[in-house]
């Protein structure tokens, strides 16, 4: 993740206008520059030195994306401290440098401050307190920046990570739709990120490795609140929906030779290892039936793992891993 949004502090968009016009991002940056020539707020010779850059960007479509911004660097040394300890993965430092710009007066630097703030945010796993950000810079900002596809498709991702696929879907597909001649690296990571979601909508195991991954951020996040318990019962309840999958199947073989194929089995007769046809497996592995146990408790879910060892013996092997990184991700949380 964090790879892929450095690559993008370098990955402007090409411009597609034809000859002798405007392309829109040319005309919101010829809006900048006069907003910056009728400030008089700003020193003269700082401020010549900024239109010449921004200027000087703007010419080359190569660079285009990045002419508002390198401006902004040189008219707000906090604004350009933030993006260093960004570029240095310093990225807390980064987000508490940039909240307080995205609330200045200059809605320029604003819009530029949201954007970059959604990143930091973005690799640092906050996808929850990112999304009113990009929000925030998409509903009051467009017609302050050059980076609205960026913002649609931070959006979408943003959305996906946090679970919300109806509109993590809705938003990749509009930034793929309306703004084709954003960098290629993005418009890949949007197509692949919709076959994700896609996946996740009709694969239970997709759906098992995502709601797991959630868990472990917000854990990692020291969020162990409602909504991430909620996503952990889903696990339970996803995991119980598959391991009654797997007796049904179990079951249908009963009568078989020693050929007929095994969820998770050796090839022999009967239900999976670690499994006893006939009953419930869930009940065993959830204790869903009984009073707030270890399961069921997150509390106790950090603290016990004999709990997660119990529950790793009784699924088929091919799936064990799953519940290993699962229980896994709650002590490694613990221990940061």
């Amino acid at each position: 993740m964090w790879t892929f949004l450095m690559c993008l502090l370098a990955a402007p968009a090409p411009a597609t206008a034809p000859t002798g016009a405007l392309s829109v991002k040319e005309a919101v940056i010829e809006r900048f520059v006069a907003s910056r020539e009728t400030d008089s707020s700003v020193d003269g010779e700082l401020k010549s030195k900024a239109v010449a850059t921004v200027r000087d960007a703007a010419r080359d479509e190569k660079t285009r994306q990045e002419a508002i911004t390198a401006g902004l660097k040189l008219l707000s040394p906090e604004f350009d401290a933030a993006l260093k300890k960004l570029a240095a993965e310093e990225v807390a430092d980064a987000r508490q440098l940039l909240t307080p710009l995205t609330q200045s007066k200059d809605p320029w630097l604003a819009a530029e401050a949201e954007l970059f703030l959604a990143r930091a945010m973005m690799v640092e796993g906050r996808f929850e307190e990112a999304l009113p950000v990009i929000d925030g810079l998409i509903k009051s900002h467009t017609a302050e920046t050059v980076r609205l596809g960026e913002a649609w498709f931070l959006k979408g991702k943003l959305e996906a990570g946090a679970l919300k696929r109806d509109e993590a879907t809705a938003s990749l597909k509009k930034f793929l739709r309306e703004f084709p001649a954003e960098p290629g690296r993005m418009q890949g990571e949007a197509r692949a990120t919709l076959v994700d979601l896609e996946e996740a909508e009709s694969d239970l195991l997709s759906d098992i490795h995502t709601k797991m991954n959630f868990s472990e951020r917000r854990l990692t996040l020291a969020d162990s609140g409602r909504a991430t318990q909620k996503v952990q019962d889903d696990v339970v309840a996803l995991l119980d929906e598959m391991i009654e999958e797997l007796e049904k199947k179990s079951s249908n073989c009963k009568g078989c030779k020693g050929s007929c194929s095994k969820p998770g089995g050796g090839g022999q007769g009967g239900a999976a290892p670690g499994m006893s046809s006939g009953t419930s497996q869930a009940s065993q592995i959830t204790e869903r039936n009984a009073p707030r146990t270890p399961w069921v408790d997150l509390t106790e879910r950090q603290n016990d793992p004999s709990v997660f060892n119990a529950a790793k013996s009784r699924v088929p092997v091919q799936y064990r891993g799953l519940v290993e990184q699962y229980y896994q991700s709650f002590g490694e949380s613990r221990d940061k």
